[in-house]
């Protein structure tokens, strides 16, 4: 016979190390971190917006997945009149924080001071808009979130073969295993359809048809431009696509984008 109170404990037990494993850092550098995006902030108040940036970037560099720190990057790149540098780092921070209306905010101040009139979206497809809403969440939240249904399922599946008057209702119980799977295909989707955007860092980029500057010109991108990649580095090009539908190649010396391999 199973034991109900050690079941309890065991789902207890794996949501806490879930828990730990996911949402809190594992790198033991907190404190040096911590610091560095102190020592931003200071320098941001003081109005010297170098030091603040290359704080902030330190910052990044350990912490990788705190859009905090690159929503603080982007709006100190905004103070210090380089938009390029500031939607590469407010694209990245809505990537991470894609909840957050201050990131929304600083993104959409950003885009309307752009040259070039293009949106920081891609054009919705069809199963984009019927799953579109999932991107109010990242990959890393889905599957946390799939996992916590999948012990709440099986916690009340212990429960119907433990509790007798619950046993009636077992069935059901393994009905509700559609959940976590549901879950798992989400996470599945927002993984694959999590775009990394980027934009153009000096004054203007030139965009070829391949990654070669002997390729021809096809446009030209003004400062602080969106784009997404959709192909890592060739020889030092990046292959781009544009909300507008254009597409092409940039080089990797003309843009501002976190989370590239």
């Amino acid at each position: 016979m199973l034991n109900l109170k050690r079941i309890q404990i065991a789902v207890f037990v794996v949501f806490a190390a879930m828990t730990v494993f996911l949402f809190v850092p594992q790198d033991g550098a907190n404190e040096a971190r911590q610091a560095l995006a102190d020592k931003g902030a200071a320098a941001y108040d003081s109005g010297d917006y170098q030091a603040a940036a290359k704080a902030f970037e330190d910052a990044a560099r350990q912490a990788p997945a705190d859009g905090h720190l690159y929503f603080n990057l982007g709006l100190t790149h905004l103070k210090a009149g380089k938009i390029g540098e500031a939607m590469g780092a407010l694209l990245t921070a809505r990537r991470l924080l894609p909840r957050d209306p201050d990131v929304d905010a600083a993104l959409r101040y950003g885009t309307g001071k752009l040259k070039d009139k293009l949106s920081p979206n891609m054009a919705p497809g069809a199963l984009e808009s019927v799953l579109g809403w999932l991107r109010q969440f990242t990959a890393r939240e889905l599957a946390f979130g799939s996992a916590l249904l999948a012990l709440i399922v099986a916690f009340v599946a212990s429960l119907t073969l433990t509790v007798p008057k619950w046993r009636p209702a077992h069935l059901g119980s393994l009905a509700l295993l559609i959940l976590p799977v549901l879950g798992v295909g989400a996470t599945f989707w927002r993984y694959d359809q999590d775009e990394l955007w980027g934009a153009v860092r000096p004054a203007s980029a030139k965009v070829f048809a391949g990654p070669t500057t002997k390729q021809s010109v096809l446009f030209e991108l003004q400062e602080g431009a969106p784009f997404v990649v959709t192909q890592g580095a060739r020889d030092g090009f990046l292959s781009i696509a544009l909300s507008d539908g254009k597409k092409g190649w940039i080089s990797g010396t003309d843009v501002s984008v976190y989370g590239l391999d």
